[in-house]
C-alpha cells in the first residue's frame, strides 16, 4: 500500500486536505472522488486533482496546508 495527500476545496472557500491510501495512483483518486461526492464536494472539486504519493523510507514531516492563500 501507498499513502498519498490531496489538496482540494473544501465546504468553505478555503482549501482542505486528504489523505488516501491506496494500492495506486488511480485507486487513491478513485476513492477520494467516492468521498468528495459522499461530503457534496465534488461539484466544488470537478478537474483533475493533484495526488501526491508520499515516499516511505525515511523519518519525515509533510506540511500539506500552510494557511498562505
Amino acid at each position: 500500500m501507498n499513502t498519498y495527500y490531496c489538496n482540494f476545496v473544501g465546504h468553505y472557500p478555503v482549501s482542505a486536505s486528504a489523505v488516501i491510501v491506496a494500492i495506486d495512483k488511480r485507486q487513491a483518486d478513485r476513492l477520494l472522488r467516492r468521498e468528495l461526492k459522499r461530503e457534496g464536494l465534488l461539484e466544488k472539486n470537478p478537474d483533475k486533482l493533484d495526488i501526491i504519493r508520499v515516499p516511505h523510507g525515511s523519518p519525515q514531516a509533510i506540511i500539506i496546508d500552510d494557511g498562505d492563500y
